[in-house]
């Protein structure tokens, strides 16, 4: 719209006479020309009364032309301000309704995507949902599974200790009554050396010989039970070994499928993982009770052969010791054999025991690893 102010002030600027034909100009000139002939009605045509009122119609025309184009340039930019206002405030209207409109289409589409991300959950959690719930079930069978198998190891190690137990009491009643009937060929032998010593000692180095000839005997069967009893005690320790590498195995097999659950279950929420992580612990719990519980009764079992095995050395000995005083009795066994004996069954001894500690040395490593 074009600023009808703006068509004046350039009219007057381009016209600048156009201002005195308005009334307002007329009407103040003719009064002011009448007050300038009135001042000087005495000399209405004289020169000073022709100047005074040249120097008004000037002035009037020189300030009223000023004051005319100051005030249309107050109105022009009065009207440019309202119109530009104007402009604005339309150009407001219509951004805010774009900006309304935009909002509307942001809020839609946020409100599409909401329902869409919600719909998106709900299926995301129902699967989840169904996946723990499977691996779930699979935890349990898995541990319902290595519960079975330690309890079936457990049974077979308590049967395996049950069946060396039972070898261990008829290897102990062997020996004990081979260590009797040694003692009572002892007390006959002695007898018989005392018999023999009776009859003279003509016959003292006959009967030497023939004591010999027993503490060689009995040297033997002691060494005998010796080597049954270091046998039995190498079987046992092969047996728990054997036991705890496969606990070991069981344990360690245990270990790894608890932890590929462990594994599977690391995608899902917290709430599952958790949950995984729990049956975890409690598998991990119970399998290790299950290997410390065996292991502790596999060494008990072990002490227990060790201890047999320490009573029926202990009573080779004294039965050793028996013969040894029933052949000093005997007066006709040279020095020489006896001390032979005494450090064939003193190396005998050594090496058994030994044997038996580097047995235990390996046991307590396998154990222990």
């Amino acid at each position: 719209m074009a600023n009808p102010y703006t068509n004046q002030l350039n009219n007057m600027l381009t016209n600048p006479g156009s201002f005195q034909g308005t009334p307002g100009y007329q009407f103040a000139r003719n009064q002011g020309l009448q007050a300038t002939e009135r001042s000087n009605s005495g000399g209405r045509n004289s020169g000073n009364a022709l100047a005074a009122l040249a120097q008004y119609g000037t002035g009037l025309a020189s300030q009223d032309y000023g004051n005319q184009v100051d005030r249309l340039g107050r109105l022009q930019g009065q009207q440019n301000q309202f119109e530009l206002g104007t402009e604005q405030n339309r150009l407001s209207g219509v951004r805010d309704a774009n900006a309304f409109s935009l909002g509307q289409g942001q809020n839609a589409n946020a409100a599409n995507r909401n329902a869409n991300d919600f719909a998106l959950g709900n299926r995301t959690a129902g699967i989840n949902e169904a996946r723990n719930a499977n691996d779930f079930a699979l935890g349990q069978g898995q541990l319902s599974n290595a519960a079975s198998r330690n309890a079936n190891d457990f049974n077979l190690g308590m049967g395996q200790n049950a069946n060396n137990a039972s070898r261990n009491a008829n290897d102990f009643t062997l020996g004990m009554g081979q260590n009797a009937n040694t003692a009572t060929r002892n007390a006959n032998d002695a007898q018989n050396n005392a018999n023999q010593f009776s009859l003279g000692q003509g016959q003292n180095a006959n009967q030497a010989q023939a004591n010999a000839n027993n503490a060689q005997n009995n040297w033997w069967t002691a060494n005998n039970n010796a080597n049954r009893n270091a046998n039995d005690y190498s079987v046992n320790m092969g047996q728990n070994a054997n036991n705890a590498s496969r606990n070991a195995n069981d344990f360690n097999l245990g270990m790894g499928r608890n932890a590929n659950d462990f594994t599977l279950g690391m995608g899902r929420n917290a709430n599952d993982a958790q949950q995984s992580a729990n049956q975890f612990g409690l598998g991990m719990f119970n399998a290790n009770n299950t290997f410390q519980n065996q292991r502790d009764q596999n060494a008990n079992t072990f002490q227990n052969n060790l201890m047999n095995y320490d009573i029926n050395r202990g009573q080779n000995a004294n039965q050793a010791s028996l013969n040894a005083n029933n052949f000093n009795l005997g007066q006709g066994r040279n020095s020489t054999d006896f001390f032979n004996a005494q450090t064939n069954r003193g190396n005998a001894q050594n090496d058994f025991w030994l044997r038996s500690q580097a047995n235990a040395r390996a046991w307590g490593q396998q154990g222990g690893g």
